[in-house]
């Protein structure tokens, strides 16, 4: 049975609780819920990242998709997560929530489900970090895990290895990946003749490339490293395998390895 410690080791996960009295309800994003015999202030203490919006719920911004100003006053306004879910928010809980959601992590990150997120302005000494992932909730996680281990990242996703390879084209050098993560689960074919590419062309073989491919896979393993790139991962199956191969991929290949910077202008 897991502990209360097991379910909130990754925050990530989380959607949003809803409580009663002294119990609570932890709902995951893959759909999964645990009955909890704690209150909702015992969570909030614990998740200070997370907003309470009413005295029945407390939410992952990071899931946030829509929030609606309350119709009239004394009536309550409501969020929209993603899944569909919809819960209301306490009047005077509004005005706060609407000055954090504004500026919220996917807001300002532009994650969208169609092609490739907005850049965000480059700062001095931060990297750009391209990732072909189509998968909505693989993203959002990611997203929470660079902005959790890091944040001197910018993380843009590709829905596609093509919108990828149009956005490599168009870059100019500041904008160029000092790292690239190609999600080859579902697009085995096409992400390895995109790997195969990068390491082909000049301006771009000495970028680290990472690939994920299906589990069990030993032969797209030996393709992987044959082909050049520099990780190959097994996809990891359910959303916490997910999150615990990925937090120790990135803690390494963001913080253990020193990426070659302006990698894009070598001929």
């Amino acid at each position: 049975m897991s502990t209360i410690s097991d379910l909130i080791q990754h925050p990530a996960l989380i959607t949003h609780l809803t409580g009663l009295s002294n119990y609570s309800w932890i709902h995951f994003c893959d759909g999964k819920k645990e009955l909890i015999a704690k209150p909702l202030l015992y969570f909030e203490k614990r998740l200070p990242q997370f907003l309470r919006i009413h005295k029945t719920a407390l939410i992952n911004p990071y899931y946030v998709e829509e929030y609606k100003a309350p119709p009239r006053n004394k009536m309550a306004g409501s969020v929209g997560l993603w899944g569909g879910i919809t819960l209301p928010v306490g009047r005077r809980r509004w005005s706060e929530l609407a000055g954090v959601l504004a500026q919220s992590p996917l807001l300002e990150t532009g994650v969208t489900n169609a092609g490739v997120a907005k850049t965000p302005s480059l700062e001095p000494m931060r990297l750009n970090l391209f990732v072909v992932m189509a998968d909505e909730l693989k993203r959002l996680l990611l997203q929470q895990l660079i902005d959790q281990i890091g944040p001197h990242w910018n993380l843009n996703f590709f829905s596609s290895p093509g919108a990828l390879k149009q956005a490599l084209i168009n870059a100019d050098d500041s904008a160029m990946p000092a790292l690239m993560i190609l999600d080859g689960g579902k697009q085995t074919s096409s992400a390895f003749a995109m790997l195969e590419l990068i390491k082909d062309h000049p301006q771009f073989r000495l970028t680290p490339t990472l690939i994920t491919i299906p589990p069990n896979s030993p032969d797209l393993m030996d393709k992987g490293y044959a082909t050049g790139a520099n990780s190959v991962i097994p996809q990891p199956q359910g959303v916490f395998d997910f999150m615990a191969v990925f937090e120790k991929v990135l803690r390494y290949w963001l913080y253990m390895v020193s990426a070659p910077y302006r990698v894009a202008v070598m001929q």
